[in-house]
């Protein structure tokens, strides 16, 4: 049998090395499924939860106790009391962000994406970049890949300095 040459085993040696190379690229920088990016990024919004005596008696009781069920967590049972609030109260923006990262946490982006997009366009509350954050989300986290460009735009669009450092992030 007849030695190898030279120069095959160096070509020999430079496929190994460009395949091993490639392979750990693809490991390593492997782009993530729209579950991951959701579970990676998806946190729920810290609600408020200290109020003083004056706050507590002009506050409706579904919107107190919505506070409550989403800052355990239960939020089929927050979604509820929060629908109730905005019923009662179109402008509570508090309750109706809530309601929509209520939903976002129930995986439920049908319902979540109309009310964060009215809110990330309504410029009348403090909720409008976070209202663009998790609405972007939602677009990553969809099968659909034009909303890619959805979700760009609207990371655009965020002026809060911690937000824009999620974005980078992802």
């Amino acid at each position: 049998m007849k030695p190898l040459s030279r120069e095959l085993k160096i070509y020999s040696s430079l496929l190994i090395l460009l395949s091993s190379v490639c392979l750990l690229f693809w490991i390593i920088y492997k782009p993530k499924s729209p579950d991951e990016i959701f579970a990676s990024n998806f946190q729920p919004y810290e609600a408020p939860s200290n109020f003083r005596g004056n706050d507590l008696t002009t506050m409706d009781n579904d919107y107190i106790l919505g506070l409550i069920e989403y800052d355990q967590g239960n939020y089929p049972l927050a979604i509820s009391l929060f629908e109730q609030t905005v019923e009662k109260d179109a402008l509570n923006y508090s309750a109706r962000f809530l309601l929509g990262i209520s939903f976002m946490a129930q995986k439920d982006f049908d319902n979540a994406e109309p009310i964060l997009k009215q809110m990330a366009e309504d410029p009348s509350h403090l909720f409008q970049d976070q209202a663009r954050w998790y609405l972007g989300l939602i677009y990553l986290s969809d099968e659909n890949e034009d909303n890619d460009d959805l979700s760009k735009a609207l990371f655009d669009k965020i002026e809060n300095e911690s937000l824009r450092k999620k974005v980078k992030s992802l």
